[in-house]
């Protein structure tokens, strides 16, 4: 279970690991219906602008952004999946949040092996790992962060993952409510697959303290078409 103090009420909207007021040139009106959906390739400019403004508030030079972006942009590539929550079905809409996934299988495994056992509390399982997650500051308190999620969670399933797993900073109070009420906790990992994730290249020594949460995924997790969902919660 959480401490009492991450289940205090936040006094922000923050969801992921985005921290801080980021601003955005993207208008995600409100009236506009989103489609989550697996990202392409011509998106990822798009989410790498947005994963600027919102990780990276400190930069000032246009030449820092360019290069921050790219870097967002190339690390993109090396991911199982990139998510999105987007004004359009096909690649060019607006982005309102994105997120990473990232399969990882257990120690001696290679990829192409199959998924390993799910028993996670008896041996090392694979899992899938969620970094990036962001929601630009004009589409905030619509409950996006929380539908990425379950997009999160039905391409974990379809991917044969037992568990999902993320980092949350301790003192972000409104992520670690919105993982807890889904159903994240901080001690289901195998400690091999901890030993993981508690180590380069997930943690970064530097960052500050962060709690390292995970969920079993079930075969209908996230079940449920989000986007039709969407569409009959839209304004007509």
């Amino acid at each position: 279970m959480f401490p009492a103090s991450m289940l205090l009420a936040a006094s922000t909207a923050l969801v992921g690991q985005l921290r801080g007021p980021p601003q955005t040139s993207q208008d995600v009106r409100n009236s506009i219906p989103l489609i989550y959906r697996e990202a392409q390739g011509p998106d990822y400019q798009r989410i790498a602008d947005l994963r600027v403004q919102a990780f990276c508030p400190h930069l000032v030079s246009t030449g820092s952004k360019y290069l921050q972006a790219r870097l967002f942009h190339d690390t993109m590539r090396t991911k199982t999946a990139v998510l999105v929550a987007s004004t359009s079905a096909f690649a060019g809409g607006d982005i309102a949040a994105s997120a990473d996934l990232l399969v990882v299988q257990p120690p001696g495994t290679k990829p192409g092996d199959p998924p390993a056992a799910q028993h996670y509390d008896v041996q090392p399982s694979t899992c899938c790992y969620v970094s990036n997650v962001c929601v630009a500051t004009s589409a905030r308190r619509r409950g996006i962060g929380r539908k990425l999620m379950a997009l999160a969670l039905q391409r974990a399933a379809a991917l044969r993952a037992d568990q999902l797993v993320l980092h949350v900073e301790k003192d972000n109070v409104a992520a670690g409510q919105l993982y807890a009420s889904m159903g994240f906790e901080p001690e289901l990992l195998h400690p091999t697959m901890r030993e993981v994730f508690t180590a380069p290249p997930f943690v970064d020594p530097a960052a500050p303290e962060q709690w390292l949460l995970s969920m079993h995924v079930t075969t209908n997790a996230g079940a449920g078409d989000l986007n039709s969902q969407q569409a009959r919660n839209a304004p007509s």
